[in-house]
Formats: C-alpha cells, sequence, structure tokens
C-alpha cells in the first residue's frame, strides 16, 4: 500500500482506490467497483480536457 499511496501522491493526476478484500486480481475478484472506479476516473480526465 506504501508505493501504491506514493505513485496517488506524485503521478498528476493519479488516484488511488483501496478495493477491500482483493488481492492482486482486484479487477477480477471486484470487477463492479473496479470498473466503476475507471469510469470514473476517465469521465474526470475526459472533462477537465475540454
Amino acid at each position: 500500500m506504501q508505493i501504491a499511496a506514493r505513485i496517488g501522491r506524485e503521478v498528476p493526476q493519479a488516484r488511488t482506490v483501496v478495493v477491500p478484500g482483493a488481492g492482486h486480481m482486484a479487477n477480477m475478484e471486484s470487477h463492479a467497483l473496479v470498473t466503476q472506479a475507471l469510469r470514473n476516473f476517465l469521465q474526470a480526465v475526459a472533462l477537465g480536457a475540454k
């Protein structure tokens, strides 16, 4: 988690999303949560680009 938190702080427009109970395959273990987080991020980036 320390590396993810650091990336979230240092990479422009990055976000850290914690997926409770997920391991290394969060996109398969909690696909609905990951999909929603990705949609939210992509929408925010697209709106910021306009």
